[in-house]
């Protein structure tokens, strides 16, 4: 449009013998003219400076947020059922019942890690487990002074059966107090984490 009203003009100014205004008059008109170019010229800046604006453009200047996924609360492992455990992927009926008799046995577990020590269940399905489930309640268990009970008191741990126990009197007797995990790990020749364990149970 406006390339066409300076056409318009351009053919005012150059070919004044068409029309022969007044001169004073061309001059007048002229410049009313070009003013009011000018005003359309700035107007159509500021429009083009709004639209530029957050909100002006017709896009939304805040998105949508999906919402998080809500966070699936752990059940206590010494409250499951069987068939709560057999939701875990790699339980059945077997190893689900393998869970109950070792809890029981343990009377109650301390740590959802102790599942790795449920014969039959392989740390895949250990840890898959231990996703599931957490230690919400547990239970109220004095552990043993490790260099003051009895060889009675220690085979009563499911962890130690009689060698392992023979093995921490003959070592107290000859050497005196065993006094960190690690040190009956490397009487028992046993794996630290699992050490860790059975330290639960126990008072150093």
């Amino acid at each position: 449009m406006y390339i066409f009203l300076l056409l318009s003009l351009g053919l005012r100014l150059w070919l004044p013998g068409l029309l022969r205004p007044d001169p004073e008059m061309l001059l007048e008109e002229d410049s009313a003219f070009i003013s009011w170019l000018h005003q359309q010229d700035s107007l159509q800046r500021l429009q083009e400076s709004e639209a530029q604006l957050p909100g002006k453009s017709g896009q939304p200047t805040l998105t949508h947020k999906a919402p998080n996924k809500p966070q699936r609360s752990k059940q206590d492992l010494n409250t499951a059922s069987a068939t709560e455990l057999q939701a875990v992927r790699g339980i059945g009926p077997i190893l689900s019942k393998r869970i109950l008799k070792f809890r029981d046995a343990l009377g109650g577990f301390l740590h959802e890690s102790q599942l790795r020590d449920v014969y039959g269940l392989s740390p895949e399905v250990a840890r898959e487990a231990m996703k599931r489930f957490t230690i919400v309640d547990a239970p109220d268990i004095a552990p043993l002074d490790i260099n003051t009970a009895s060889k009675e008191e220690l085979s009563g741990l499911i962890y130690l059966d009689w060698n392992m126990v023979n093995e921490i009197v003959r070592y107290r007797n000859a050497h005196g107090n065993i006094s960190k995990p690690s040190e009956l790990a490397q009487l028992l020749g046993i794996p630290q984490d699992k050490i860790d364990r059975i330290a639960l149970y126990l008072q150093f």
